[in-house]
């Protein structure tokens, strides 16, 4: 069985698109979402990954009400 780690990153758009493009496919992706120019996503992944320039870690309260929940 593997284990996953669920990530949630925020930050500007054009800045999560950048690191999501030079991310390898995730496991199962929700997002990302835009709100007022902020980008959110939740990303379920197998192994840690660092957190990209310029992007902040999303609380798991708020990624949940903006991107929602993986199962």
């Amino acid at each position: 069985m593997t284990d996953y780690l669920d990530l949630r990153w925020h930050g500007p758009a054009r800045r999560m698109n950048a690191a999501l493009a030079a991310l390898p496919p995730a496991a199962v992706q929700a997002g990302p979402r835009v709100l007022d120019g902020i980008a959110y996503v939740l990303r379920r992944e197998s192994e840690a990954r660092p957190l990209p320039d310029g992007l902040e870690v999303t609380g798991a309260e708020l990624s949940a009400a903006i991107v929602g929940v993986i199962a």
